[in-house]
Protein backbone atom coordinates (compact mmCIF):
# COMPACT_ATOMS: atom_id res chain seq x y z
CA UNK A 1 0.00 0.00 0.00
CA UNK A 2 1.06 3.78 -0.17
CA UNK A 3 -0.76 6.93 0.21
CA UNK A 4 -1.25 10.02 -0.52
CA UNK A 5 -2.96 13.53 1.08
CA UNK A 6 -3.04 16.47 -1.68
CA UNK A 7 -5.79 19.32 -2.34
CA UNK A 8 -8.11 18.62 -4.72
CA UNK A 9 -8.54 21.24 -7.44
CA UNK A 10 -8.80 19.46 -11.21
CA UNK A 11 -10.92 16.55 -13.15
CA UNK A 12 -12.82 16.50 -9.78
CA UNK A 13 -15.17 13.44 -8.01
CA UNK A 14 -18.90 13.81 -7.67
CA UNK A 15 -18.94 15.35 -4.11
CA UNK A 16 -15.61 16.74 -4.20
CA UNK A 17 -15.18 20.50 -4.65
CA UNK A 18 -12.02 22.43 -5.08
CA UNK A 19 -9.39 22.62 -1.84
CA UNK A 20 -11.23 19.88 -0.36
CA UNK A 21 -8.33 17.93 1.50
CA UNK A 22 -8.22 14.34 0.17
CA UNK A 23 -6.34 11.36 2.16
CA UNK A 24 -6.31 8.25 -0.62
CA UNK A 25 -4.57 5.00 -0.72
CA UNK A 26 -3.50 3.35 -3.13
CA UNK A 27 -2.20 -0.16 -4.04
CA UNK A 28 1.11 0.04 -6.30
CA UNK A 29 3.05 -2.76 -8.49
CA UNK A 30 6.26 -0.79 -8.54
CA UNK A 31 7.47 1.51 -6.30
CA UNK A 32 11.10 2.44 -7.61
CA UNK A 33 13.42 4.91 -5.68
CA UNK A 34 16.08 6.54 -7.56
CA UNK A 35 18.80 9.51 -7.19
CA UNK A 36 20.17 12.35 -8.95
CA UNK A 37 23.37 13.64 -7.40
CA UNK A 38 23.99 17.82 -8.65
CA UNK A 39 27.52 17.85 -8.85
CA UNK A 40 29.59 20.73 -11.05
CA UNK A 41 33.43 20.08 -11.35
CA UNK A 42 35.97 22.86 -12.56
CA UNK A 43 39.49 22.69 -12.88
CA UNK A 44 41.89 25.41 -12.80
CA UNK A 45 45.02 26.55 -15.07
CA UNK A 46 47.47 24.29 -13.07
CA UNK A 47 45.26 21.28 -13.52
CA UNK A 48 43.69 20.94 -10.13
CA UNK A 49 39.77 19.97 -10.22
CA UNK A 50 37.58 20.97 -7.65
CA UNK A 51 34.25 18.93 -7.56
CA UNK A 52 31.31 20.32 -5.64
CA UNK A 53 27.96 18.64 -4.98
CA UNK A 54 25.39 20.92 -4.81
CA UNK A 55 22.22 18.44 -3.68
CA UNK A 56 20.92 14.78 -4.56
CA UNK A 57 17.31 14.85 -6.28
CA UNK A 58 15.11 11.93 -4.97
CA UNK A 59 12.05 10.50 -6.83
CA UNK A 60 10.14 7.78 -6.73
CA UNK A 61 8.60 6.05 -10.23
CA UNK A 62 5.37 4.31 -9.50
CA UNK A 63 3.02 2.20 -11.35
CA UNK A 64 -0.29 1.72 -9.60
CA UNK A 65 -2.10 -1.43 -9.59
CA UNK A 66 -4.12 -2.49 -12.36
CA UNK A 67 -7.92 -0.64 -11.15
CA UNK A 68 -11.25 -0.98 -12.46
CA UNK A 69 -12.23 1.84 -15.26
CA UNK A 70 -15.15 2.72 -13.20
CA UNK A 71 -12.95 3.45 -9.85
CA UNK A 72 -9.84 4.79 -11.73
CA UNK A 73 -11.64 8.72 -11.33
CA UNK A 74 -9.54 8.59 -8.04
CA UNK A 75 -6.22 7.98 -9.40
CA UNK A 76 -7.01 10.85 -12.41
CA UNK A 77 -7.98 13.43 -9.17
CA UNK A 78 -4.99 13.26 -7.58
CA UNK A 79 -2.90 13.29 -10.90
CA UNK A 80 -4.47 16.10 -12.58
CA UNK A 81 -4.92 18.27 -9.03
CA UNK A 82 -1.10 17.98 -8.55
CA UNK A 83 -0.14 18.13 -12.10
CA UNK A 84 0.33 22.13 -12.08
CA UNK A 85 3.22 21.84 -9.39
CA UNK A 86 1.04 21.28 -6.60
CA UNK A 87 2.98 19.62 -3.26
CA UNK A 88 1.57 16.39 -1.71
CA UNK A 89 2.51 14.15 1.09
CA UNK A 90 3.10 10.75 -0.43
CA UNK A 91 4.00 7.90 1.67
CA UNK A 92 4.96 5.13 -0.55
CA UNK A 93 5.22 2.43 1.94
CA UNK A 94 2.69 3.43 4.32
CA UNK A 95 -1.36 3.94 4.49
CA UNK A 96 -3.43 7.09 5.92
CA UNK A 97 -4.46 5.37 9.20
CA UNK A 98 -0.07 4.00 9.47
CA UNK A 99 1.97 5.95 8.01
CA UNK A 100 5.25 4.77 7.81
CA UNK A 101 7.16 7.45 5.23
CA UNK A 102 5.61 10.26 4.89
CA UNK A 103 7.11 13.30 2.27
CA UNK A 104 6.24 16.44 0.76
CA UNK A 105 6.46 15.75 -3.04
CA UNK A 106 5.68 17.31 -6.53
CA UNK A 107 5.23 15.57 -9.52
CA UNK A 108 8.38 15.22 -11.35
CA UNK A 109 6.94 13.55 -14.66
CA UNK A 110 5.07 16.22 -17.29
CA UNK A 111 1.66 14.83 -17.05
CA UNK A 112 1.34 10.68 -16.44
CA UNK A 113 0.72 7.70 -18.44
CA UNK A 114 -2.28 5.55 -18.96
CA UNK A 115 -1.84 1.47 -19.71
CA UNK A 116 -5.38 -0.15 -20.51
CA UNK A 117 -4.55 -3.46 -18.95
CA UNK A 118 -7.72 -5.33 -20.13
CA UNK A 119 -10.81 -4.26 -21.33
CA UNK A 120 -12.37 -3.35 -18.10
CA UNK A 121 -8.78 -2.49 -16.07
CA UNK A 122 -6.22 0.80 -16.31
CA UNK A 123 -3.32 1.37 -14.22
CA UNK A 124 -1.29 4.27 -13.80
CA UNK A 125 2.76 5.59 -14.34
CA UNK A 126 4.17 8.88 -12.22
CA UNK A 127 7.36 10.37 -11.16
CA UNK A 128 7.63 12.35 -8.33
CA UNK A 129 10.03 13.93 -6.61
CA UNK A 130 11.07 14.33 -2.96
CA UNK A 131 10.96 18.11 -2.21
CA UNK A 132 13.89 18.85 0.71
CA UNK A 133 12.75 19.29 4.21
Amino acid sequence: MAAVSYTAKRSLRAGVSVDDAIDYDFSASAIDRSTTPKIGSQTSLSGWQETIRDRTDEFYKITTIPVLEADFDHVRQFLDSCDGGEFFTLDPYGTIAVPVQAMNCILSSKGYKEKRVSQRYISATFTVRVHPS
